[in-house]
């Protein structure tokens, strides 16, 4: 997947947004955590407080982000989390879910001026 010129804050933001609608305080990139793959990070659900982790799921699947390009580098920040808010944005679009351990996002949820921001379509 080639790097997009995505926003990092926004993406970020909205990420936020989503992690407090599903009961948690941020989402985060996870590398090294099953059932990823070795090139593959895992974007995951957090609190601030403590470490406690729980997968983020599109369509009740985890969500899996390529940490490198197909030339084997190292991709940037802003263009993973890019992936991730148009991973969950194609869903809620498509009326898919957006969940976590015990709740369930609907596209009502999410700020559409933030996902089309964050996506570069406005």
């Amino acid at each position: 997947m080639e790097d997009c010129a995505f926003d990092l804050k926004t993406s970020v933001e909205l990420l936020s947004i989503v992690a407090r609608g599903l009961g948690h305080d941020m989402v985060r990139l996870r590398s090294g955590c099953e059932p990823c793959k070795t090139k593959d990070c895992c974007a995951v659900l957090a609190y601030y407080e403590n470490y406690d982790l729980v997968p983020l799921k599109v369509d009740g699947r985890d969500v899996e982000v390529r940490f490198v390009d197909g030339e084997g580098n190292l991709r940037s920040n802003a263009s993973m989390y890019g992936e991730v808010v148009r991973a969950v944005h194609n869903a809620l679009e498509n009326g898919g879910t957006v969940s976590g351990e015990k709740r369930r996002l609907h596209a009502l949820d999410i700020p559409e001026f933030m996902v089309k921001c964050s996506l570069d379509v406005v």
